[in-house]
């Protein structure tokens, strides 16, 4: 029996050291990569935006619908929201769910 459970806790500190080698080797392969030099799209006119395709102009394009109206200016003077879903699990409390939000002024 004690064989077996030194056996399991030799696995688990081999796992734990393996996890340790790459968490730390991972940052330092990214830094040895060659950075390309970033290059920034600029348009050819100012006050003029490049076009852009996001999700919903994707799934608008792929319906066969037409494009939405055009967002207004924005106002920094308003308030932003975020809205997020939360949901965990934790065998101790079971399973969570929620809502989180930030507003900003």
């Amino acid at each position: 029996m004690r064989r077996l459970r030194d056996r399991r806790s030799r696995t688990m500190h081999l796992r734990a050291a393996l996890v340790l080698t790459l968490l730390v080797a991972m940052p330092v392969m990214g830094r040895a990569q060659a950075s390309a030099p970033a290059t920034q799209a600029t348009p050819a006119e100012p006050g003029v935006r490049a076009d852009t395709i996001d999700v919903s102009d994707l799934l608008r394009t792929l319906r066969h619908k037409p494009a939405g109206p055009e967002a207004p200016a924005w106002d920094y003077r308003q308030s932003m929201k975020a809205f997020a879903p939360v949901i965990g699990a934790k065998p101790s409390s079971g399973v969570l769910f929620g809502a989180a939000g930030n507003v900003a002024f």
